[in-house]
């Protein structure tokens, strides 16, 4: 048996928005239209205003104990079922299309070089965040304020890099840290020339 007060859904695009869905085209303001156009080209706009509404407890404690690991799917009293892309991409409004993808395992050091080659900050401040998380992650926080601060300078493509990581940090890839996201996905944004000619890039 376990105690059905610990459950909880993880999602934390309020933390960007807020509870104003329409707060997104503020936020994108401030990145420009270069930023907005790799979102969009991503294919994941939608997830700006994807948040999860209340859930009940009951009904999370119901399906995460029939919830089977070594099949990936729930037995359920009328049957096995289970999530599909297809679910995905018809809840949250994002492409589902491609080929499927791995990225590598980081270390603290070379999270840091990729924070540093990919973000446009210098290495120290790299090291400084990986430390400050404790693990290869970036702060949501921190990720925002290099976007924005490197919109201001001109450098859009590292400013959306960043802008994109906070996202999907949020969104898809959230976990129960509740304020970070591993560095590694930072790879899935390393060609956003691409991002920009695929209208509709792959996301599994």
């Amino acid at each position: 048996m376990f105690d059905r007060v610990v459950l909880k859904t993880y999602h934390h695009g309020t933390a960007m928005l807020g509870k104003d869905k329409e707060k997104h085209k503020e936020v994108l303001k401030c990145f420009s239209t270069y930023v907005k156009g790799r979102v969009e080209a991503a294919g994941i706009l939608p997830l700006l205003t994807c948040n999860l509404p209340s859930v009940d407890k009951t009904m999370l404690s119901a399906f995460v104990e029939r919830w089977k690991p070594e099949t990936s799917s729930f037995h359920m009293p009328f049957g096995e079922m289970t999530i599909t892309l297809d679910d995905v991409s018809s809840l949250l409004h994002i492409p589902v299309a491609g080929k499927f993808l791995s990225l590598p395992t980081l270390t603290r050091e070379e999270a840091a070089i990729v924070l540093h080659k990919q973000l446009g900050i210098t290495q120290a401040e790299a090291e400084a965040e990986i430390r400050k998380s404790l693990r290869p992650c970036a702060r949501y926080a921190w990720l925002l304020a290099v976007a924005e601060k490197m919109a201001k300078e001109g450098k859009t493509k590292k400013a959306a890099r960043a802008f994109l990581l906070c996202l999907v940090g949020m969104t898809i890839f959230c976990t129960k840290t509740n304020n970070k996201v591993e560095v590694s996905y930072l790879g899935l944004f390393m060609d956003l020339r691409r991002l920009r000619s695929m209208h509709g890039a792959p996301w599994h």
